[in-house]
């Protein structure tokens, strides 16, 4: 039996015993039911499309001075998820990809993690608990969340399996460690992967916190950790962290582990809003040395300005000096923006969009995402619409352009557009 499955099983049993334990104070507004189908196709042809239907199930329940969160669900693929059907096939990623697929498949690796336009496919733990070699089964159990946090009067401590989320900036990240924060206006590299950790969260005072988190691996010396010292004040939210990053699949991808140092802050001046994120990522090679040639920097600066009647507007640049300056691109590129290196391929980007939120009901987004180096984009569009507290909507689309001949990162995509109707019972 493999360590990290028996580190999930136990975290896993941790949390039920916790929750049975529970169940004399649970009430129906602790357990939620969701419902969520997905249909996804290219605009072009109607012969390229996915159709996904989840059922999530979510226990949330707080009991003194400890909460609890169950979060699984079951999803049923009624059409293949092979993803390269949303790819140009004369394109620079369509064929990365493919040879992507067949290293992994050449390692023998129980599990694949690919995130493209609005396709997120992650063969969760459950499905990488045991030998399951295929890449896009029809079905399967995602265990989302489950832990337990106990409050304490000056620290709270979280087990189990979690999300974190960390950055302050809209849509490009660097210092969103272990995971990208998630964004729900724009569906896009939306990954964001529980894992199994322990978290302590330290208030010194009014001002000053410090959020602790140990990550596991199947082998303990490729555990993760990271501190994150944040400042919040009515005027100035700011927060420094050290980050040791490693993983077993880093090792069979042929990836040191790295130590990171990041900042990240956010002000507002009246409607102005100034968001940035910066990280200094060290790679760590065997024997115990550093080469200063492999470190690199990736940094993101955001401003966004609200109106007074509503319109929001949001412009980001992002710089990735991991990412490739060329705009031709190699299987190592795809590797470490699968291992979560960085977000994007290339080295630079920009995005500028505007969403209004006409009521509590419906709101709408229109955006822009600019690949500087391969002179490609792509136009997004998103609706959501709220219909009561039970059923809402949303339609999104999603179009790439090229400014020269390029065929680079974004244009390598098939226009598409996705609807995603979501009932909780």
């Amino acid at each position: 039996m493999r360590g990290n499955l028996k580190i999930i099983l136990i975290l896993i049993l941790i949390n039920i015993i916790g929750l049975i334990d529970w169940a004399g104070a649970l009430s129906s507004e602790d357990f939620n039911i969701k419902l969520e189908n997905s249909f996804l196709s290219t605009i072009d042809s109607v012969n390229d499309f996915s159709y996904t239907s989840k059922l999530k199930f979510i226990l949330l329940s707080e009991r003194e001075n400890v909460k609890a969160k169950f979060d699984f669900s079951i999803n049923k693929n009624l059409t293949s998820l092979d993803p390269l059907i949303f790819y140009r096939e004369d394109s620079q990623i369509y064929n990365l990809i493919t040879q992507f697929e067949n290293q992994i498949l050449d390692y023998g690796l129980s599990f694949f993690t690919l995130d493209t336009s609005f396709i997120y496919y992650n063969m969760n733990y459950f499905n990488s608990l045991y030998d399951i070699n295929f890449i896009y089964p029809t079905s399967s159990i995602c265990l989302n969340e489950a832990y337990i946090k106990i409050l304490f009067s000056s620290s709270d401590l979280s087990f189990g399996i979690l999300k974190l989320g960390w950055g302050t900036t809209y849509f490009f990240h660097s210092t969103s460690y272990f995971d990208f924060k998630e964004n729900k206006d724009i569906e896009l590299n939306n990954i964001s992967q529980t894992k199994p950790m322990f978290r302590l969260k330290l208030y010194i005072n009014e001002y000053f916190t410090i959020d602790n988190v140990f990550i596991f691996d199947k082998n303990r010396i490729n555990s993760s950790w990271g501190s994150r010292i944040i400042f919040n004040s009515s005027k100035l939210l700011t927060s420094f962290y050290l980050i040791r990053e490693n993983s077993t699949l880093r090792k069979i991808l042929g990836l040191s582990k790295e130590y990171k140092l990041g900042n990240d802050g956010s002000f507002q001046i009246k409607n102005i809003g100034i968001n940035y994120e910066i990280s200094y990522n060290l790679p760590h090679n065997d024997p115990l040395e550093f080469n200063d040639s492999l470190n690199y920097f990736q940094w993101v600066i955001s401003s966004n300005y609200t109106f007074n009647n509503g319109i929001y507007i949001v412009g980001e640049y992002y710089y990735n000096g991991l990412g490739n300056k060329s705009g031709v691109y190699d299987i190592y590129d795809l590797i470490n923006q699968y291992m979560q290196r960085e977000m994007f391929l290339s080295q630079r980007y920009g995005l500028l969009g505007i969403k209004k939120d006409f009521n509590e009901s419906f709101s709408v987004f229109a955006g822009n995402i600019v690949n500087i180096i391969d002179k490609t984009s792509l136009l997004i569009g998103n609706l959501n619409y709220t219909y009561n507290d039970y059923l809402d909507f949303s339609i999104n689309l999603m179009y790439p352009f090229k400014v020269s001949s390029s065929k680079g990162e974004f244009y390598s995509l098939k226009p598409m557009m996705s609807l995603t109707m979501n009932y909780w019972f």
